[in-house]
């Protein structure tokens, strides 16, 4: 895991435009100054007041292609709600080996 210290001044200026996960891969420039091989972007929908709507997109730095595209409904917005959530999302993702990580 890479901390994003390095690049925060380019993150804070990108978030000042557009929303990071609707950047028109941004994702994979932030990924470049940090030396990483691949970035992981989530962002939250909100459906209702009670159903949320997590998503992650996980993609390789130097092809840009997107390795797994996941999403988890959650009901009510509570820390209780979201733990559950990502916890089954990731438990989902180790059970099918997804998203082409080896600490997976």
């Amino acid at each position: 895991m890479i901390g994003s210290a390095p690049a925060a001044n380019y993150i804070g200026e990108l978030k000042a435009r557009q929303e990071l996960h609707a950047c028109n891969g941004c994702e994979l420039d932030i990924g470049k100054k940090l030396g990483a091989d691949l970035v992981l972007t989530a962002w939250v929908q909100k459906v209702s007041n009670l159903i949320l709507n997590i998503n992650i997109e996980i993609k390789r730095v130097g092809s840009g292609k997107t390795l797994l595209n996941k999403s988890v409904d959650i009901r009510g917005n509570t820390d209780q709600s979201w733990s559950r959530g990502i916890s089954y999302m990731v438990r989902d993702m180790v059970e099918k080996k997804q998203g082409g990580v080896g600490w997976l």
